[in-house]
């Protein structure tokens, strides 16, 4: 038997190798390659499709070079654990008890057109991870790992009907419909319906086939992006870091200190909250609705708000809209005369000073200094930190 040992304590029993003591899923790709060489990638991709054929959905220690799972269909839950893959595509499957990824080393997760029940990846290092016009019926959590790069694009909640117990006391409302990204090291980028040109190219390549469909928007109850860590690279600085983009739900950022931008676009946030967030250079906030209750005091009040939000760059808003004519000062402040001091946008707060100008004839000297090098948008330039 192959001499691979499970965290339980069990051995592998699949039949080793020639010339190994490890079957053909467990060997090391060093030690195969100098039995097998380039053979080696087709021996391990024919033996992980035929254990999915035989209902195997459990890799625990596996080494595998690219893992494509098409058109496929599964009860029972698909893991990864202490694995090493170079790249893994699912597209076009069914899998109700979902995927989960422990303890693993991935180049390249691509999930396209599928439907899953949940998406769970922990203590794991992933290159680039991307979610695409998928749906799940729990929950997704990316947390613990080191991720470069991620993306999740038309990704949709559709609930189930809970039965039993579980519905009587809502012990699954807590996660239910959220999607959580938190504790990520080394972030170069996270998007949420965002473009990659090349992602395109890279799944044709793997016999994924692309239709020019219409973009969806992102669903969820919430997206929770906490205790990010970015990487601080000056290269990295100056570009967009964070980007949420035709998102509808709640919108709750804690924890991040981003080298770069944020830009949130094209979505319908409801009661969305920043709590000890700094970045570095620009809140960019156009196209997007905001839906709140009278619970919520948002950017326009801060007093009533646990939040903090500093910004060192520009907070700049277009053509954003609210359902209370009360938040609505964020917005409709910006459409005043170039140069007028603008603290109502934030409720007059002591510790902030905010100027707005917009571009247009200035009514004053003070007013054409301050649209001197400014753009088309409305900026706002934020001496200090919003705090409450």
């Amino acid at each position: 038997m192959c001499e691979y040992i499970y965290e339980n304590g069990k051995k592998c029993r699949l039949k080793p190798l020639e010339g190994s003591k490890y079957c053909v899923l467990h060997i090391p790709r060093e030690e195969g390659e100098v039995l097998y060489g380039e053979r080696l990638k087709e021996i391990k991709k024919e033996a992980f499709e035929k254990r999915l054929k035989v209902g195997q959905t459990y890799f625990e220690g596996v080494d595998l070079y690219d893992v494509a799972i098409k058109d496929f269909t599964a009860e029972k839950v698909l893991v990864f654990k202490n694995s090493r893959v170079t790249n893994l595509i699912m597209d076009a499957s069914l899998v109700r008890g979902g995927l989960i990824m422990i303890n693993s080393k991935v180049e390249r997760v691509v999930i396209f057109e599928s439907s899953l029940e949940t998406i769970l990846i922990k203590n794991s290092s992933i290159f680039g991870l991307n979610i695409l016009r998928t749906e799940f019926s729990s929950h997704i959590s990316i947390r613990d790992s080191e991720v470069k790069y991620l993306m999740i694009n038309s990704t949709r909640y559709r609930p189930k009907e809970e039965v039993g117990e579980e519905k009587a006391y809502g012990e699954t409302e807590r996660i239910v419909g959220n999607i959580e990204i938190s504790s990520l090291t080394g972030v170069r980028r996270i998007g949420i319906n965002t473009r990659y040109p090349l992602l395109r190219e890279i799944l044709r390549e793997h016999g994924v086939n692309v239709s020019e469909s219409r973009e969806r928007s992102v669903r969820a109850r919430n997206l929770i992006i906490r205790d990010v860590s970015f990487d601080v690279s000056p290269r990295y600085k100056r570009r967009v870091r964070l980007t949420v983009a035709g998102f509808h739900g709640r919108l709750h950022l804690e924890n991040l200190e981003v080298f770069g931008h944020i830009e949130i676009r094209k979505s319908y946030l409801v009661s969305p909250e920043f709590v000890h967030v700094k970045v570095e250079s620009n809140l960019v906030l156009r196209s997007t609705s905001i839906h709140t209750d009278s619970t919520w005091g948002g950017m326009t009040v801060l007093p009533n708000l646990p939040i903090e939000l500093e910004v060192g760059g520009f907070i700049i808003v277009d053509d954003c809209r609210f359902n209370s004519p009360a938040r609505r000062s964020f917005s409709t402040a910006s459409r005043g005369r170039a140069g007028k001091r603008a603290e109502t946008l934030i409720g007059r707060t002591s510790t902030t000073t905010l100027r707005c100008w917009r571009r247009g004839r200035p009514s004053s000297s003070r007013g054409k200094r301050g649209l001197k090098g400014l753009s088309t948008w409305q900026r706002f330039g934020l001496s200090g930190s919003l705090r409450t």
